[in-house]
């Protein structure tokens, strides 16, 4: 094998690599952005109910009222407050947070098209490597 041989051994790996990482990485992204997109903000309201302290509020469209019961970490976040910001899941409004939930999807998407100008370039290259 001569110098012209490996160097195109070594772009046809590096290329199928870079694709296949594209898809890896750009599925993930999908994947993050859908996560992110599935809570839902509201303005709730703490209330003792019976011993147990729930947080009340209204579903996004305002149609139902929904409810989750506080742990002992949630209850400290709010530190005696009245009211608080939170964001909920659509499909199960049991399930609360109070910070913005992160996604992502943009540095993973950029990861991906990083992946893909490399495949891109390396196929090139080999096509020129081939031409000459």
């Amino acid at each position: 094998m001569n110098g012209d041989d490996m160097l195109g051994l070594a772009l046809e790996i590096t290329s199928w690599l870079a694709f296949a990482l594209f898809a890896l990485v750009g599925v993930l992204a999908l994947v993050s952005r859908g996560e992110a997109r599935r809570w839902r903000s509201a303005h709730g309201y703490v209330i003792d109910d019976e011993g147990q302290t729930v947080l009340r509020w209204f579903h996004g469209s305002g149609s139902r009222a929904c409810e989750a019961e506080l742990t002992p970490a949630q209850l400290a976040h709010l530190d005696g407050a009245a009211e608080a910001d939170l964001f909920y899941r659509a499909r199960r409004p049991s399930r609360i947070r109070f910070d913005q939930p992160r996604s992502h999807a943009r540095a993973l998407g950029f990861v991906a098209l990083g992946f893909l100008v490399i495949g891109v370039g390396t196929s090139v290259a080999q096509l020129v490597l081939m031409a000459s």
